[in-house]
């Protein structure tokens, strides 16, 4: 079991895992200002969310976290995971996404 951890670097790319293998996402984030990330199910059954936490930045309180997904690869196959950097509360599109392609052996 392996974990693979990327980061905004690796948008668009396809990460290729085995079955087991844990996938780390880390983006930064500002919570004060209402911008967070968040992911929607839909990758199929090959990838399991396990956590979603953030990490202290350098700017200390009130200045950007790296926001941590952590999944996990249940299952052979291919999927996307799209996250998207946006304001709960409103409907407007995204200020950014994130998106990268998986396939699990």
């Amino acid at each position: 079991m392996a974990e693979v951890t990327i980061g905004e670097s690796a948008a668009g790319q396809t990460i290729t895992l085995a079955r087991g293998d844990q996938l780390i996402i880390e983006l930064p984030e500002i919570p004060s200002s209402g911008f967070r990330w968040r992911w929607t199910p839909g990758t199929g059954d090959i990838l399991a969310l396990q956590v979603q936490s953030n990490r202290p930045g350098a700017e200390g309180i009130g200045g950007s976290v790296m926001r941590v997904f952590h999944f996990a690869a249940t299952a052979s196959g291919s999927a996307r995971i799209r996250l998207e950097l946006a304001r709960s509360w409103q409907t407007e599109p995204p200020r950014s996404t994130f998106e990268v392609g998986i396939q699990v052996t």
